[in-house]
């Protein structure tokens, strides 16, 4: 787990590097590291809701395409998930300039489709660890804050295994990097 969260950076690092030449204004708005935590409800436990906290973070390649990595740690009382995962995710909505000029909410409104997998590990009332392979189908909105800002609000629905469900909000702050993939 150790090797994948440094490369990661690593790629990151290296991709900060690259130069923006030829990105359009408007476009430069959505490429970058962002970093996120919120609160997350779901069906891990098949007695109750389980509530936890989600931290996350993703490098924005461009305006449609990012990968990242998450992890979460929820509990109902009688059951503590652990959860890390990789995931990749699609925007549906591009930065279009003509989008932007005709319909404001093109530019804060980033609407996206994530696959997640990974493992999930529980812990029961015995501090017996069960790992379980985990993959979800996430679908959500990335909305802006503010016109050109740094600061986000993400709220999200999921599906997979081994949980059922899962509804939460994340808090997002986007690191002005200058460098991007494609």
């Amino acid at each position: 787990m150790k090797k994948i969260v440094s490369l990661f950076f690593i790629t990151v690092a290296v991709l900060g590097t690259v130069k923006r030449a030829g990105i359009p204004v408007y476009a430069q708005d959505v490429v970058g590291l962002s970093l996120s935590l919120g609160a997350e409800g779901n069906g891990y436990s098949p007695t109750s809701i389980g509530i936890g906290a989600r931290l996350s973070g993703d490098y924005r390649f461009g305006e449609m395409l990012s990968i990242g990595t998450s992890s979460l740690i929820c509990g109902d009382g009688v059951l503590t998930t652990l959860e890390f995962s990789g995931n990749v995710r699609y925007y549906f909505l591009r930065n279009e300039e003509s989008l932007i000029k005709h319909y404001n909410w093109a530019s804060i409104f980033h609407l996206f489709l994530q696959a997640e997998a990974g493992a999930a590990v529980f812990i029961d009332e015995n501090n017996s660890l069960q790992p379980h392979f985990m993959a979800s189908l996430v679908a959500g909105s990335r909305i802006a804050l503010s016109r050109f800002g740094s600061f986000y609000i993400e709220p999200y629905v999921r599906v997979g295994y081994p949980h059922m469900f899962g509804i939460g909000l994340l808090g997002v702050y986007r690191f002005p990097i200058t460098g991007v993939f494609w």
